[in-house]
């Protein structure tokens, strides 16, 4: 075959270029010319290239994006086209591959001359960046689990302590002769109480270095807010960090597990930037707007800076000394964000502080079907796994509970339920605003509410004078004994149809 000086010419161009070129015959697509940079990539020679077409030296997933350029290159001149497709080697192997493309028109033949560039090297790498994320993001969760650690360990000591003091009272009982059983059962119950409040803890903090696939869930934003400041409660009661929660009753269709991974991280890292302030606070609050629901996590300390606020998404971006941390906090919470069709963005301004904002859709909450002649109680107790507690324990006699954990939401709630509580169980030490003061508090709808003072920190007799001074109609001293809940519960059965004790 003679080649005339115009294609030799166009050879020796190939063959000088170390970038894979190649060129392509329309509409035969058959490959014509071809430089060794090609032969590198897919393993063929130049002269068996020419016996090829373009669509087999592609694999079939990427047959409907050559489709597509051919059709283009054949209605007239095109300068560039990228696009990135998948290789078929002589091996049989799949390349990554970026190409661009040029069509050469003249009179009636067309060319596409295309320029290949390897990715396989840029995958494997982005491959082993994005694994060194996820181990890294692994990793910096385990380190912020040790530093929980100290708050579980306090809040396993509380029920630890209880079951120890009642065990030993057990064994004591236990000597008498005859054992007194009533006496024995009352013991029993504060035991199991203890141990299904440790158990709890020990699970959820199992749940926060799982690494399965997501799962989403309707909650409430409150439920996931109280779980979260419950293992970080320890830190900032040693920082001294006035801690203020003002919460909607907003539902999230959410992963609970990340979104508590994210809050952890935001308020963990708030502490750090409190460090050494006279007067640290801490404000998480929330609004909801336009079917979104936005969770602000504000503090008072120091701006972050210009510059940092730049970085501050980045992975492996952290001002932590070396050791400390690992740059993969806000990062990950950013995704996680993202993965929920949400936002996180903040705010940060000298003299205003820094607030985190988490913006989510808005989900319905999902209810269950509400009972005729069911009681209803408001349930006010600042500590999360006492208020839960009482809670079940209302709910197996078949009383319909709401909580809360201060009196500010609880003043909230008498306002907006519309449905008259008959019982309203109020713990005596709350924060800031001490319980006593909810007597005072009772809507029109809400009068006939039977008051009930809660208290482990009063002696009974205190509790007892307490309770009768501030207008409560009973009390009841922590650790809750069963017989004695029921007791105070005895005269609300005439209220609804049935109460059956669990």
């Amino acid at each position: 075959m003679e080649y005339s000086p115009k294609k030799l010419s166009l050879d020796l161009l190939l063959s000088l270029v170390s970038t894979p070129l190649l060129v392509c015959e329309i509409p035969s697509l058959r490959l014509t010319m071809s430089n060794e940079g090609v032969s590198d990539i897919t393993g063929y020679s130049p002269s068996k290239i020419k016996d090829l077409t373009l669509p087999e030296i592609f694999s079939e997933d990427s047959a409907k994006s050559i489709e597509a350029m051919v059709d283009i290159a054949s209605q007239g001149p095109v300068d560039l086209m990228e696009n990135e497709l998948w290789l078929r080697r002589k091996s049989g192997r799949r390349c990554p591959v970026r190409i661009s493309v040029k069509s050469l028109h003249n009179e009636d033949q067309i060319f596409l001359v295309i320029n290949l560039i390897d990715l396989s090297e840029e995958r494997k790498q982005s491959l082993e960046r994005q694994k060194l994320i996820q181990e890294s993001a692994r990793v910096s969760k385990l380190a912020d689990i040790g530093q929980l650690a100290a708050g579980m360990a306090h809040e396993l000591n509380n029920p630890l302590a209880i079951m120890t003091g009642y065990l030993e009272a057990i064994e004591q009982q236990l000597q008498d002769s005859p054992p007194d059983i009533p006496a024995l059962q009352q013991s029993f119950e504060p035991v199991q109480n203890a141990a299904q409040r440790m158990s709890k803890i020990v699970s959820s903090m199992l749940a926060k270095v799982r690494n399965d696939v997501q799962t989403l869930s309707v909650v409430s934003l409150k439920k996931i807010v109280d779980e979260s400041l419950m293992f970080l409660e320890q830190m900032l009661k040693l920082q001294s960090i006035d801690v203020d929660v003002q919460i909607d009753s907003a539902y999230v269709n959410c992963d609970q597990v990340q979104i508590d991974q994210i809050i952890t991280n935001i308020v963990s890292n708030a502490c750090n930037a409190l460090d050494g302030r006279k007067d640290p606070k801490i404000r998480i609050f929330s609004e909801c707007k336009n079917k979104m629901v936005r969770l602000a996590i504000w503090n008072n300390g120091d701006p972050i800076p210009e510059k940092t606020q730049e970085k501050l998404f980045t992975p492996f971006f952290t001002t932590k000394a070396v050791g400390e941390g690992t740059g993969l906090g806000l990062y990950m919470s950013y995704q996680i964000m993202k993965a929920h069709h949400g936002q996180l963005s903040f705010e940060s301004a000298q003299g205003k502080g820094t607030t985190f904002f988490l913006t989510f859709p808005e989900a319905e909450e999902v209810k269950e079907p509400i009972k005729k002649d069911l009681i209803r109680a408001l349930v006010v107790e600042d500590d999360t796994f006492f208020r839960k507690l009482v809670c079940k324990k209302l709910e197996k006699m078949e009383i319909q509970c709401i909580d809360c954990r201060d009196t500010f939401e609880a003043e909230i709630i008498l306002k907006n339920e519309t449905e008259a509580f008959h019982l309203v169980l109020v713990d005596y030490n709350l924060p800031k605003i001490k319980g006593i003061s909810l007597a005072d508090k009772l809507t029109e709808v809400h009068k006939n509410a039977k008051l009930i003072l809660m208290s482990g920190a009063l002696e009974r007799a205190e509790l007892e004078k307490m309770a009768k001074a501030s207008g409560f109609d009973g009390y009841l001293a922590k650790p809750i004994v069963k017989s004695e809940l029921e007791a105070l519960l005895s005269d609300l059965q005439s209220t609804a149809a049935t109460l059956r004790v669990g």
